[in-house]
């Protein structure tokens, strides 16, 4: 939810388990990262927004779903744009238990990126702005459909344009102990190999 700033505006949301969120809106000139972000179960819900000041507010949301997300192929570049620039746009892609993935982000943005598991539980949730644009390892402990997240910060209304690489690294065999390995890695490739001690 984005919103022009008044520290008395909350906001919550209800479904058919109770309340699933609750929480002051974000100061809109700060660059911290949202609220948490989970899939939710299908049923009905109520968003509520209420405003205990004696001014009006401004605000504007957007409800996502995952079957909206766009398809992400990894290993190939991602382009994209956020329009305005604290908006979040939203990928999917089918993993496989014991693969492991990072991000290699290939353009500067002043944002965050989240990662939900296909139990729908924020399982990443880190930033992309200025040179932090690699990011550690995450391994898929179940096989299932992910989505990744990229949300501009809520302090930016221009417009921002991105691009990154879902990496998937390569799992090697385990090297032999007190015996020289030699290998090739490529550019933006992860190289894993257990160590059995």
């Amino acid at each position: 939810i984005n919103y022009y700033y008044d520290a008395y505006v909350s906001w919550w949301l209800d479904g058919p388990q109770g309340r699933v969120f609750s929480n002051q809106m974000y100061y809109p000139y700060s660059s911290s990262p949202r609220d948490s972000m989970q899939l939710l179960a299908a049923g009905d819900y109520t968003l509520t927004i209420a405003n205990s000041s004696y001014n009006p507010v401004n605000f504007k949301f957007r409800a996502l779903n995952a079957a909206g997300a766009t398809v992400l192929a990894p290993d190939t570049t991602t382009t994209g744009s956020l329009t305005p620039g604290n908006i979040t746009n939203l990928y999917r892609f089918d993993a496989i238990a014991g693969e492991s993935y990072y991000l290699k982000g290939l353009q500067n943005i002043n944002g965050f990126w989240r990662l939900i598991d296909s139990a729908g539980q924020e399982i990443y949730n880190a930033s992309i702005n200025y040179y932090d644009v690699n990011q550690g390892i995450f391994n898929i402990t179940a096989s299932g459909t992910y989505l990744l997240a990229i949300e501009g910060a809520n302090n930016v209304t221009t417009a921002q344009n991105y691009s990154f690489n879902l990496v998937q690294a390569t799992n090697k065999l385990a090297p032999t102990i007190n015996t020289q390995v030699s290998d090739t890695v490529e550019p933006n490739a992860v190289h894993r190999y257990p160590v059995y001690l």
